[in-house]
């Protein structure tokens, strides 16, 4: 009995030295064990009920009392969304696979977003946010408030917030790692918001019967948006971003500066437009008929950006733009024709 007692611990003892030598060797599961070390040490954090969901490379899922909120679904979108985001632009511009973790933290309800919130940035978030990615801490935060039928995030996961914030993440990621700078920013706001609605305006499909499972379908053109500025369009008196607006507001508050000049009455609902406008733009430069000539240059754009190198005044260098009232003028032809 005690020469098996001493088999079965020499036995445990390889298990555990097999395991180290594992994650010693896999720079992601060394980044998790760093993460999580760093959230139990957090004061505000260890006693927060954040589990740890698994197997969602390469993010890093934290759930306010894990399972009984529904995180497969947020870990299924997120790997779909890597895949598609790895598959439409790793190759084009040769980004590193990532092997480090991408944080998430979702919240059970709307009082624990806004207290983490309030902790990270020293203040409550506006009562319009649903999620949001911290450029401070790199991580998607998000609360699972808006329920449906006792569903938790799933409308957050219906209507793209998710994504749309993961693309943040991921430009971010890459830029860092492109700069050396984690705290490297852009100053070209209508390319960091329409792309992120770009790639996270999505698509699901009906189960399919041979496989019981929908698929994600991303970078799709949705009436939600397009209805949005149509309807600012056709307003008496229109209220809108122009064009020159659009492509000179740098940052998130120089636009609630430009909304709150434009209408102080409606300024929020203006700043909602400004997403809408930025992705109408990106699909007219990837359906402008000039022989995807807009497109290669909303790329050589997107490049720039990952280098750290871009600024309003660049962007409308890498678009060309010598005629705006021109190109306005087919932007608007273009929406009211697709739309």
């Amino acid at each position: 009995a005690l020469e098996a007692a001493r088999e079965a611990e020499a036995a445990l003892e390889r298990e555990r030295e097999a395991e180290r030598e594992r994650r010693a060797e896999d720079p992601f599961l060394e980044g998790v064990d760093n993460i999580l070390d760093r959230i139990a040490a957090d004061p505000y954090l260890k006693d927060k009920g954040l589990v740890h969901c698994e197997d969602y490379r390469p993010f890093l899922l934290l759930v306010e009392n894990g399972r009984g909120f529904h995180f497969e679904q947020i870990g299924v979108l997120m790997t779909a969304f890597h895949e598609y985001f790895r598959e439409t632009f790793g190759a084009l511009f040769q980004l590193p696979e990532i092997r480090e973790p991408l944080v998430i933290i979702a919240w059970r309800d709307r009082s624990g977003y806004d207290s983490y919130c309030e902790h990270l940035e020293g203040r409550k978030p506006m009562r319009t946010r649903a999620a949001h990615y911290s450029l401070l801490s790199r991580e998607i935060v998000v609360h699972g408030w808006e329920s449906l039928r006792g569903n938790p995030y799933r409308p957050v996961i219906q209507n793209g917030i998710f994504t749309h914030e993961a693309t943040h993440q991921f430009v971010h990621h890459y830029t860092t790692k492109l700069t050396g700078n984690p705290l490297v920013g852009s100053g070209v706001h209508w390319f960091q918001e329409g792309i992120a609605e770009y790639c996270g305006n999505l698509r699901i499909t009906p189960k399919s019967r041979a496989t019981g499972k929908s698929r994600y379908l991303f970078g799709q053109r949705t009436l939600q948006r397009a209805a949005e500025f149509r309807a600012a369009l056709s307003a008496e008196p229109p209220v809108w971003f122009t064009l020159e607006e659009l492509l000179s507001i740098r940052d998130k508050e120089e636009l609630q500066r430009v909304a709150r000049q434009k209408s102080p009455d409606r300024w929020m609902s203006l700043t909602s437009l400004f997403y809408a406008e930025a992705w109408a733009f990106v699909h007219f430069l990837e359906s402008r008929e000039d022989q995807g000539e807009s497109w290669k240059r909303f790329l050589r754009l997107m490049r720039l950006e990952l280098e750290g190198k871009s600024n309003v005044f660049e962007a409308r260098k890498v678009l060309a733009v010598d005629d705006l009232p021109a190109l306005e003028k087919e932007w608007l032809e273009w929406f009211r024709e697709t739309f």
